[in-house]
């Protein structure tokens, strides 16, 4: 229903006005949505809580983006950009997001005892199509492709439940280690409640495994 029209804004669909908006704790400030601008905004506001913390006490963010969850939108700006369709358009923009939290970390002098979780939470929603749902090709260490997983979201086979994911853990985690272990979502807490660092977590949802 929030799919956009030409001018950025979640009216294409006829219930996209009453059931599209943008919320602030619990009052409306935007109805109806400006999906086109939404990553900017939250990004914003992302940015605007880092730059208040200070280093007397820990802070925690979750950071739950749109990208790349269907319908797919991007910035006018940002179009055309990548050389995978609308898919890729959304990942670009994604990656310039989370490009600009980490500069804001590393502002406030916080990068050294920061955790940072970055996942999602399942695979691609299938019945969207190619062009809109994801990828889940496999590649061998030439970069061929090799095969696709199996399934997608709402299923237990491997294209629905296994996602990528990355840590940024100074001191803890080694830069460009590799683990092959089995995890979940669910461990994200125990494990930043076990910490006693600056933990700032955000988990993006629906990034899948994309060329």
């Amino acid at each position: 229903m929030c799919v956009m029209d030409s001018d950025g804004l979640s009216t294409l669909v006829k219930t996209g006005p009453a059931f599209c908006f943008l919320m602030a704790n619990d009052t409306v400030v935007e109805q109806p949505l400006r999906l086109e601008n939404f990553t900017a905004t939250i990004t914003r506001h992302a940015v605007s809580f880092i730059e208040r913390q200070t280093s007397a006490r820990p802070f925690f963010f979750f950071m739950s983006y749109f990208h790349v969850h269907t319908p797919l939108f991007t910035n006018r700006h940002n179009r055309g950009r990548s050389r995978g369709g609308k898919f890729g358009d959304n990942i670009e923009e994604l990656d310039d997001s989370v490009g600009e939290l980490m500069a804001a970390i590393d502002a406030g002098g916080f990068r050294e005892r920061t955790l940072v979780f970055m996942t999602s939470d399942n695979g691609p929603y299938q019945e969207e199509g190619w062009e809109n749902s994801g990828r889940t090709n496999i590649y061998d260490s030439a970069g061929h492709r090799i095969g696709r997983l199996r399934g997608g979201k709402g299923q237990l086979f491997e294209g629905g439940v296994r996602m990528p994911g990355a840590v940024v853990w100074p001191g803890v985690v080694a830069a460009g280690s590799t683990v092959d272990t089995f995890v979940s979502t669910m461990d994200i807490m125990p494990t930043v409640r076990l910490s006693t660092s600056t933990c700032l977590c955000y988990v993006p949802q629906y990034i899948h495994v994309s060329t």
